[in-house]
């Protein structure tokens, strides 16, 4: 599962910064989008990992909580914490400040794209998230690129 992905794009509605580098509202901050990925969008991977499904968690069946989750079964169910290309370029759009922390994600990865004939894909920036998620002891993944 990759909810949220590409939180650095600014096509994205989640991002913090719009196309022209100016940021969003607070609301779209990468503050919130962590507090957002922290308090919502673990419960998908939890739901996979314990067998329930969503219809049963609408149905009014408990929530579950941290000491209900089984161990995860890696690699059938992984939520990955993926960052596209950074646009706008800018510090305060980089994907470490968007990053929700490594019991959040199990699974870290980075988006890549080259869109010209000639090769000027953001390989070094790919190279830092590989590092950043080696360094944390998370495998790495590229789910998307072109």
């Amino acid at each position: 599962m990759r909810p949220l992905a590409e939180m650095n794009n600014s096509g994205t509605f989640y991002s913090g910064y719009s196309r022209d580098g100016s940021a969003k509202d607070a609301a779209h901050s990468p503050a919130s989008f962590r507090k957002a990925f922290r308090a919502h969008l673990p419960h998908p991977a939890r739901w996979a990992r314990s067998g329930r499904s969503t219809r049963d968690c609408a149905a009014g069946s408990p929530e579950l909580r941290s000491g209900d989750l089984p161990a995860n079964a890696f690699p059938q169910c992984a939520s990955s914490g993926a960052a596209g290309e950074r646009q706008p370029e800018s510090a305060g759009n980089a994907a470490q400040n968007y990053y929700p922390g490594a019991s959040y994600v199990d699974v870290e990865g980075g988006d890549i794209y080259d869109e010209r004939l000639t090769d000027t894909a953001p390989w070094e920036g790919l190279e830092r998230l590989f590092a950043a998620a080696h360094s944390r002891g998370k495998p790495f993944s590229v789910p998307s690129g072109a």
